[in-house]
């Protein structure tokens, strides 16, 4: 349909779903009613095709709505099986969208900031003659000290014993690119006459001019010593055994780590440089080859397997410039011995033909690597509000956003009828014709209507609770001249729920209440 069909189609589905809307929310309404009567209540030419066709409308992304009686409007959707297990108020939603799930998990942890904004305002104001500095430094305090906590971060700030930051996984950087664009790290090297506990800035002029006749040794401005550069995850791959020939750059430092000696107690056979005993799990990407516990590497030490892979860190291909981005995807995801020869750094043409021929292993290993790496694409590339789904009848509610946006204008005040629940003081036994003499009200008791009412209205789960209270009162007014007979207390927990089923189990307590009341 053009954008005028379109526009006029969802004039008339707004319309139709606000009348039915409010003939769902009225008092006397039948609850035995038929779904045919229901849309003539509606409007006498309306089909169910048409009906169907909107309540299915959304803005953007996917809703489900269950079909259900009218009777059944204020139930929840729940599962049989599920709700016997959980034996409490249940409300499954479902996600079929990236960001319902994302919003559902961060709705949990996160929590309204609402009267912060207060606090930081007159810390700024208070320090606006002081440096940036001082001043970020006054707005972090202000942050710190005023913000609102969620349930859960209370508790665990209470808790002392909970150490949620300390990870099991950890994390390894390698460098990429071209390799006179990647970091070299150095270590200081310690000579015959210097004392293994002597600080960096302890060292004279004669142990320098030592330290520099050693081939491969530089200065580090601002530390005293020489120092020479460290072997690199890049030299160790390249010497790796020929049997784990076809493994990338990228696995081989998520798995394997530097050890100068193998273990002395049950030592290790090597042939052909990787341990007789290999891994039970743990493979080569794409591959059904094993993975050694251990790697010799001739003159660069051994290489010890990890019980888990450790999270990779590099910088991003794609902000490299020129075919220096093709270099880095075949340094790390393919698999090569020279990088020189092979990946042809110092030719474009030749490099891009070499990634053109790498392109399925790059791909293949970047898969095994980040397998949800095409999510996180789609969430980077495309706006995240334009995935949240927005049915139409959110925005049919517009007396009810009038009257929040006013209520949050007029603020919080106080309700008479609970004011006295804030009173603190001594209790005035002598109080005033009118005024109650207790800080508590009475509990109100509903009438025998309002109790038949209430009842014909409960659900088989909250029937459940009202017939052991009515025969455990039926057996104390039977017992009641019996004075060897003693009945015992019922106990009973009643789950209420969120949402308009909260409503309906709220009056529980008002059967429990009444019914033990006649009894007694």
């Amino acid at each position: 349909m053009d954008k005028e069909e379109k526009k006029s189609f969802l004039s008339r589905a707004k319309e139709t779903l606000t009348k039915a809307r409010a003939i769902l929310e009225e008092e006397n309404l039948d609850e035995n009613m038929s779904f045919e009567t229901f849309l003539k209540k509606i409007d006498k030419d309306l089909t169910e095709a048409q009906y169907i066709s909107y309540i299915e409308t959304t803005e953007r992304g996917l809703a489900l709505f269950l079909k259900r009686r009218v009777k059944e409007r204020n139930i929840n959707n729940f599962h049989p099986e599920m709700l016997a297990a959980w034996n409490a108020n249940m409300d499954i939603q479902i996600a079929l969208d990236p960001f319902a799930i994302i919003a559902y998990i961060v709705s949990y942890v996160n929590k309204i900031e609402t009267g912060t904004t207060a606090f930081l305002k007159q810390a700024l104001s208070d320090n606006v003659e002081k440096e940036t500095k001082e001043k970020l430094h006054a707005l972090k305090n202000a942050y710190a000290e005023n913000r609102e906590v969620g349930f859960s971060e209370a508790v665990y700030r209470a808790i002392s014993s909970l150490h949620l930051k300390q990870s099991n996984v950890g994390t390894v950087y390698v460098s990429t690119g071209f390799p006179q664009n990647r970091s070299i790290m150095h270590r200081r090297v310690k000579d015959e006459n210097e004392d293994l506990d002597d600080d960096l800035e302890n060292s004279d002029d004669d142990e320098e001019q030592q330290s520099s006749s050693k081939p491969g040794l530089v200065s580090v401005e601002g530390y005293s010593g020489k120092f020479q550069p460290s072997v690199s995850i890049h030299d160790r791959y390249a010497k790796r055994p020929e049997y784990i020939e076809t493994m990338c750059l990228a696995q081989f430092a998520t798995l394997y780590t530097y050890t100068a000696s193998l273990p002395k107690k049950k030592t290790p056979v090597i042939i052909n440089g990787c341990s007789k005993e290999k891994s039970s799990w743990q493979t080569i990407y794409n591959s059904t080859t094993f993975l050694p516990y251990y790697l010799d590497l001739e003159d660069l030490g051994y290489m010890k397997l990890k019980s888990g892979p450790q999270v990779l860190r590099f910088h991003v291909s794609s902000k490299k410039e020129g075919h220096e981005e093709q270099y880095s995807d075949m340094l790390l995801f393919s698999s090569w011995r020279n990088e020189e020869t092979e990946l042809n750094g110092d030719n474009p043409k030749k490099c891009m033909k070499s990634h053109r021929r790498r392109r399925k292993e790059i791909e293949r290993n970047m898969k095994a690597l980040f397998p949800g790496k095409k999510m996180m694409e789609k969430l980077e590339s495309e706006d995240i509000q334009d995935l949240r789904p927005i049915h139409i009848i959110d925005f049919m509610d517009s007396q009810g956003q009038q009257e929040n946006e006013e209520d949050m204008e007029e603020g919080a005040i106080d309700d008479p009828d609970y004011e006295s629940m804030g009173y603190i003081g001594n209790i005035n036994p002598e109080a005033p014709p009118g005024k109650e003499s207790v800080k508590f009200k009475k509990i109100h008791v509903p009438g025998d209507d309002d109790l038949r009412r209430f009842t014909r209205s409960l659900v088989p789960e909250q029937m459940k609770p009202m017939r052991k209270v009515i025969a455990r009162c039926k057996a104390i007014v039977r017992n009641r001249g019996i004075i060897q007979t003693k009945q015992e207390p019922i106990h009973l927990i009643i789950h209420g729920g969120a949402g308009k089923v909260e409503s309906f189990c709220k009056y529980d307590t008002y059967f429990l209440t009444s019914v033990f009341s006649r009894c007694w």
